[in-house]
């Protein structure tokens, strides 16, 4: 179904966001967050396996803050 729309790989921009560091000298931006979060949603939502689900980001803030949106969206 998706695997017929979207690419293996994809890059999205999101402008709009914030840069933000931690005490550990980690970024994390939360508009990149909220998009990542609604994509898994969305692809999950549409029937995808979760487990066939990635995202690579440089930063472990930034994953943190992703888990956490992902955490309380259900």
């Amino acid at each position: 179904m998706f695997q017929d729309v979207l690419p293996t790989l994809c890059f999205y921009e999101v402008s709009d966001g914030q840069e933000r560091s931690d005490s550990s000298g980690s970024f994390s931006n939360e508009k990149e967050a909220d998009f990542v979060s609604f994509m898994i949603e969305c692809l999950v939502s549409a029937g995808v396996d979760s487990s066939s689900i990635g995202v690579i980001t440089l930063y472990k803030s930034q994953m943190y803050t992703i888990l956490a949106k992902l955490g309380t969206s259900r």
